[in-house]
């Protein structure tokens, strides 16, 4: 049995659904805990951005009973990505332009590394390949390239309007499938030497904004606002050919996950949690301000 976890935008905690065998339970809550933007999982526990108030907001880290264990505010702002790497979290903040690196020691929670690039830099994805460290500036248009000491090594520039937003490595480690928010494209990167090798365009809507890409097998899938659909990608190396495109039951996917066949999107503005069944069927599970997703 899989469990997934489900985090809301602003004060409605964190809800859980089971699912098995292709069967999913009715949402339950799960933790107390406001304006979880993006979850992820640090050993047994989840890690989750959250809000203290509307003063602070910071990192929490919840234990698999729904009890948060450990927290700290840190930031004025609320960060909208959260990881785990090498014993260390990090966050990455899209208004204030800054990458966070979190320390957990001794049950408690150490801001260790406050990394500014710019002011509204867009900062919203941390990605680590050997020992470097890359993220993802979407409104720099850049992917900024950097080694443990956070020395700048490299620097991926795309075009202009382009807006970089989250990528996920093929299994041998040698391509970034790379998603853009603002031209809704999907570009391969060759990670030995960090060249752009090819590209597809998704939608030509100039409202659509592209948020979640998922690697499952060869294929690539990416959810899209404004137009309310998840491309689906065939890919080989640095091949893709778009081969579907859904339905995504629900406004605005601003993240989604892929689980044996099932696609589940969380709609941010209908407030609901959809699967897409490999029969066309789909199911519908209500959930306020549906953000961010995460399964182990």
């Amino acid at each position: 049995m899989k469990e997934i976890y489900v985090g809301t935008y602003e004060d409605d905690g964190i809800y859980k659904i089971s699912c098995e065998a292709g069967h999913f339970t009715v949402p339950e809550r799960f933790c107390d805990i406001s304006g979880c933007k993006y979850l992820s999982s640090m050993g047994d526990k989840l890690i989750a951005i959250y809000k203290e108030n509307d003063e602070l907001s910071g990192v929490a880290v919840i234990n698999k009973d729904g009890k948060v264990e450990t927290k700290l505010a840190f930031e004025m702002i609320t960060s909208c990505f959260i990881t785990y790497h090498d014993g260390k979290i990090y966050t990455a903040n899209f208004h204030e332009g800054t990458v966070s690196v979190i320390a957990y020691e001794n049950n408690g929670l150490k801001l260790v590394k406050k990394l500014f690039i710019k002011e509204k830099a867009g900062c919203h994805q941390v990605l680590f390949h050997d020992d470097l460290i890359l993220i993802n500036a979407l409104f720099m248009d850049k992917i900024y390239i950097y080694n443990q000491n956070f020395d700048l090594i490299q620097t991926i520039v795309f075009p202009d309007g382009t807006g970089p937003r989250h990528g996920v490595f093929s299994a041998d480690r040698k391509y970034l499938y790379q998603v853009s928010e603002l031209s809704n494209e999907v570009f391969v990167i060759r990670t030995a030497d960090w060249q752009i090798l090819n590209k597809i365009k998704l939608t030509d809507v100039e409202s659509a904004r592209s948020a979640a890409i998922r690697l499952v097998n060869d294929k690539l899938y990416v959810s899209v606002r404004g137009t309310d659909k998840v491309h689906v990608l065939a890919v080989k190396d640095e091949s893709l050919t778009l081969i579907d495109c859904l339905d995504c039951h629900g406004k605005s996917p601003r993240d989604m996950i892929v689980i044996d066949d099932d696609i589940i999107c969380a709609n941010l503005q209908s407030d609901c949690v959809t699967v897409l069944k490999n029969d066309s069927s789909y199911l519908t599970f209500q959930i306020p301000k549906a953000v961010s997703l995460y399964t182990d």
